[in-house]
């Protein structure tokens, strides 16, 4: 991990997280169960073109949306991921929609 809190494989992990060897009953944040589970869901989106990605999200009503549409093109990952390469297709200029925030159920 560096001093960003980016791991080797490029992901970053949720705000909060423990980090290694802080948590007792299990590895921590960067541990190499922790780097290989990012590091697959990574690969699993990588499979899907940057383009057809972005046209897949523009398309959704909603990020849920995205989301089902992705697992069933790749396989489970989870929301974070998806929105991870939400945010590095845009950083590399991508146009994308953005979604209005969820309302909570009450």
């Amino acid at each position: 991990m560096n001093a960003a809190g980016v791991n080797d494989t490029g992901c970053q992990p949720p705000a909060g997280s423990r980090q290694e060897g802080s948590s007792p009953g299990g590895p921590g944040v960067g541990s190499p169960a922790q780097q290989l589970d990012c590091a697959a869901m990574t690969n699993k989106l990588s499979t899907l073109p940057r383009n057809q990605f972005v046209a897949l999200w523009n398309a959704a009503v909603t990020l849920d949306d995205v989301v089902t549409k992705v697992c069933e093109l790749v396989g489970r990952v989870p929301r974070w991921a998806v929105l991870a390469r939400a945010a590095a297709c845009r950083k590399a200029g991508a146009e994308m929609k953005k979604f209005a925030p969820a309302r909570n159920a009450e």
